[in-house]
């Protein structure tokens, strides 16, 4: 596990409304651990499949779509307008998101995900990114549901850190 008091927690974040519960989560750990919210969106495409189609394909030549760049601008603004002061950076990592997450969690305090992305099959065939990260991270993984913060059902509500034990504390 990282023990850097200013190493951040990073969500990964794909739009799909798993993401949206696991970026709650991950901005209320954030906020109680007192350091920043890392939300980062891998972005595959070209670098799996350029090759495929015969594309020529050259990483400097390549720029972030806007439409990610955007995902995560109204991402960090939904956080922003429910945790006044916290620090929140995003970033679009080109790669498969299992790769760039186990990468990233060697800088977390802890990475967490949505238990379900929207990967379909191109995500069956390379693996659950949940189970890919849970398995070779090198700090903890928290995997959210979808309903994790629903508050119309018995057991459940809006995510406390504060009723789980401080990471460093353990």
């Amino acid at each position: 596990m990282n023990t850097q008091s200013d190493a951040p927690v990073v969500v990964g974040y794909d739009g799909s409304p798993a993401a949206g519960s696991g970026l709650r989560v991950g901005a209320s750990l954030a906020a109680f651990h007192r350091v920043t919210l890392r939300i980062v969106h891998a972005y595959a495409w070209p670098v799996l499949f350029a090759p495929l189609a015969n594309l020529p394909f050259r990483a400097d030549d390549w720029t972030v779509p806007s439409a990610a760049e955007a995902m995560l601008d109204q991402a960090r603004a939904r956080v922003v307008a429910s945790h006044d002061g916290l620090r929140v950076e995003t970033a679009v990592v080109v790669g498969p998101g299992a790769p760039v997450l186990i990468d990233e969690s060697t800088r977390a305090l802890l990475v967490v995900v949505g238990s379900r992305g929207v990967g379909g099959v191109a995500g069956a065939l390379a693996g659950s990114v949940t189970a890919q990260l849970a398995t070779r991270a090198s700090c903890p993984v928290v995997v959210v549901g979808p309903r994790a913060d629903r508050s119309d059902r018995p057991g459940t509500g809006t995510f406390d850190p504060a009723a789980t034990t401080r990471l460093d504390a353990a």
